[in-house]
């Protein structure tokens, strides 16, 4: 044959150029069907590829937990940092004083962690109603003014925290509740007992029954402004289960601001932050 590709003929049998159309005839669907299969493979393939790049990695997640990315960071956050080192999770206030493509510098007291290169922290900061928790590690630091600058490294991708629900905390804090003039026929002051708090409304212990649609004034924890007088509908109203408290009422928080909002959510986490770290000394000893 021109090409010089012998074909290997048995001995009696017919030219192999007598079984070409037949040869041909016999191989071409099976090709065209291999083509087809592998095309359709590569198809279905380049679809789930494209599908899974275009979703955010959910895996995991609550239903309170969203991703965003990485650019929702804003110089002039405040933040909490948590760091963990040979001697322990350790946590400070901090603020994010500088954002590019590939670092991020957070300042923090120059006391308050003893923070090393590679160190991996996590970094918490309010936003809007909600709060951006990221986890990233160290990749250098430098002091000024009793200031201690951290490079992070940039994370791609960041937990927005707290959608639709927000972040409820439990708490044992003294307040007082004040029934709204014309919104709840108790007048008076009474003392209660903040027992639950998130950034919608809060459960708290009271010696005096309320009803459902009665507004109230009662000073609530809120970070960076001490303990304001919000207003709030009470929703239900319970047997509690504090001493001297026998009544534990649930409450809307009623127009609440957004500066508001983001300090009672920073509030309720370091709330917990503060109780984990507790619950982390305590099984230590």
């Amino acid at each position: 044959m021109a090409s010089g590709v012998e074909w290997p003929v048995a001995i009696g049998a017919v030219s192999p150029d007598t079984h070409a159309p037949a040869l041909q005839a016999l191989t071409e669907p099976l090709v065209v069907g291999a083509i087809a299969v592998t095309l359709s493979g590569v198809m279905v393939g380049l679809l789930l590829a494209r599908r899974g790049m275009s979703r955010e990695p959910r895996a995991a997640l609550s239903e309170d937990v969203s991703i965003v990315g990485s650019e929702r960071l804003r110089p002039g956050a405040q933040a909490t940092l948590e760091a963990f080192t040979v001697e322990g999770a350790r946590s400070c206030a901090a603020s994010l004083i500088a954002v590019d493509r590939r670092h991020l510098r957070l300042a923090v007291p120059a006391t308050a962690l003893p923070i090393r290169c590679g160190t991996p922290v996590v970094v918490t900061s309010p936003d809007q109603s909600a709060l951006l928790r990221y986890r990233t590690s160290v990749v250098g630091h430098s002091a000024k003014d009793g200031t201690v600058v951290l490079h992070l490294r940039r994370p791609a991708w960041l937990e927005r925290v707290q959608r639709r629900r927000f972040f409820r905390v439990p708490l044992d804090v003294p307040s007082f509740l004040a029934p709204v003039p014309a919104r709840c026929e108790r007048p008076g002051t009474f003392r209660c007992l903040i027992t639950e708090l998130s950034a919608c409304g809060f459960r708290i212990a009271t010696a005096t029954a309320f009803r459902a649609g009665d507004i109230v004034r009662v000073r609530v924890p809120v970070h960076g402004m001490g303990e304001p007088a919000l207003d709030a509908r009470v929703l239900r109203c319970g047997c509690g289960d504090r001493r001297g408290y026998p009544f534990s009422l649930a409450c809307e928080l009623l127009q609440l601001p957004d500066e508001t909002r983001e300090g009672i959510v920073r509030y309720c986490f370091d709330a917990e932050r503060a109780t984990r770290r507790r619950g982390r000394e305590s099984a230590g000893k």
